[in-house]
């Protein structure tokens, strides 16, 4: 076995340190690749009816929203009593000064990038979830809004 010059060994130890930076470099790919994923999941909710997927929010067949630029809102009735908010007041009218809300009931205001509201309503037992589903929407609007 003939001995390695010093050149040799130099370009050996470069040829190792390039392989290296490449195996990091890919697997930092696929890092980032498995964090977008498992952010689009996290993006995934369903809550009462409602199915919030691929960044559009849907209940049934009927009604179908792109998520982009939505505010989602969550209230608990027994916080909220009769107090009358200006959203409140632009989705009923002057009802609003009429109506109580539940308080035995949470709810989820979803307002749309085009103007449009949705109020969602759940039993209060079902607070985690809305809380939870209310996040998801803020997520995925946040999300979508900037790609």
């Amino acid at each position: 076995m003939r001995a390695q010059t010093p050149d040799e060994k130099a370009a050996k130890k470069i040829a190792r340190a390039e392989k290296r930076a490449a195996r990091q470099a890919r697997a930092n790919e696929r890092q980032q690749a498995t964090a977008a994923k498992l952010a689009e999941l996290n993006m995934n909710a369903r809550f009462e009816g409602w199915n919030l997927s691929g960044g559009r929010l849907s209940k049934g067949l009927v009604k179908n929203h792109d998520v982009a630029g939505a505010v989602a809102d969550f209230q608990h009735g027994a916080n909220i009593g009769s107090r009358i908010t200006v959203t409140r007041l632009a989705l009923t009218g002057i009802f609003a000064f009429g109506l109580k809300k539940d308080r035995n009931k949470v709810y989820v205001l979803v307002e749309l990038a085009d103007g449009q509201r949705e109020l969602i309503e759940a039993k209060a037992k079902e607070e985690k979830a809305a809380r939870k589903f209310a996040d998801a929407i803020n997520a995925a609007s946040r999300h979508y809004a900037d790609a």
